[in-house]
């Protein structure tokens, strides 16, 4: 166990014997299994060493992008995103103040490429074919970037909103989806292909804070904030059907996990304390339905069947799905 001194939003990313994730303090962090510390990379920079002033400055520069109004918090996390491993076993990790980062697997930054705008990056990124990974800034755009050099081969913009989904990569069709959310009133989820042309768009109400997930099927699943899960066609965007799993406000958060029968689990939060982890067939009829308390955790499924899940409750579970 290892505690960092701020919260810890990243999922771990592993490669051989070394675990990597990424502190809500603006560091990356790689641990050998064992729990034996190998490196820690500063995401800040130079911005941590600034005096009192200059970080005052710049905090109330920032404060119409980081505050929460409706709520009166101050977001300001360093680092939201979980670490992605390229083909040649680097991490590429967003953070404040760095925009998109390149590490080599002990440590050392290989490349960066920063943002157009304000310093706090939410979203994540996803490793696409031909050596690309995909990142939505927080100016709004889309970029399309070499994983061997950090050069932008496209961008793309998908307007001044807050880039909170982490993008996803279809193999089978070619093809990027990103998100751009608005509050909680609607979003909006492109579809473009690898060269960067645009397919299709669709609205989201509610908007969204998890990734659009790609099912076994035709099936491109679209976690709602406003509780609902959508599934659209994946190859047009054209809505397949709904699903209502919460009334409560920010119903779902996280993303869904699909196993290999296009099964679809979701963590809910249904109330203020508490919430579940639903299943749903592949056309999103209810299977099962298991209360964990307020969850906002992406499950993760391994290939026995079994569901590994988290929950604000402070537990960690083990649950079998056969």
């Amino acid at each position: 166990m290892f505690k960092t001194d701020e919260k810890i939003y990243s999922s771990p990313a592993i490669q051989g014997d070394v675990v990597y994730f990424c502190g809500g303090n603006g560091y990356v962090y790689a641990f050998k299994l064992d729990g034996t510390m190998q490196w820690n990379f500063d995401l800040l920079g130079g911005l941590r060493k600034q005096n009192p002033k200059k970080k005052a400055l710049r905090m109330v520069k920032e404060l119409p992008k980081t505050m929460d109004w409706g709520r009166l918090y101050n977001v300001t996390t360093k680092s939201w995103a979980s670490p992605v491993l390229d083909g040649a076993g680097n991490l590429l990790v967003t953070g404040y103040g760095s925009g998109l980062v390149s590490l080599s697997p002990s440590g050392e930054k290989r490349w960066m490429q920063r943002g157009d705008g304000p310093q706090y990056e939410l979203a994540g990124s996803c490793l696409g074919s031909d050596a690309t990974v995909y990142t939505v800034f927080r100016a709004g755009k889309l970029k399309a970037v070499s994983t061997d050099d950090g050069k932008v081969r496209w961008e793309k913009s998908l307007g001044a909103g807050e880039n909170w989904c982490t993008p996803s990569f279809d193999a089978e069709l070619g093809q990027v989806y990103a998100a751009m959310s608005w509050k909680e009133s609607r979003a909006l989820l492109a579809c473009f292909g690898a060269d960067g042309a645009e397919r299709w768009r669709y609205e989201v109400k509610g908007g969204m804070r998890g990734t659009a997930t790609i099912s076994p099927g035709d099936d491109l699943v679209v976690p709602a904030l406003d509780g609902r899960v959508v599934r659209l066609d994946r190859k047009t965007g054209q809505v397949r059907g709904e699903t209502r799993l919460s009334k409560d406000s920010r119903g779902i958060w996280t993303s869904a996990a699909i196993d290999a029968k296009g099964r679809i689990l979701l963590t809910v939060k249904e109330a203020d304390k508490a919430g579940s982890l639903i299943c749903l067939e592949s056309d999103g009829k209810e299977r099962w339905k298991h209360p964990i308390g307020k969850a906002l955790s992406t499950p993760v499924i391994d290939a026995n069947g079994r569901v590994f899940v988290g929950s604000w409750d402070g537990y960690f579970r083990a649950i079998d799905t056969n």
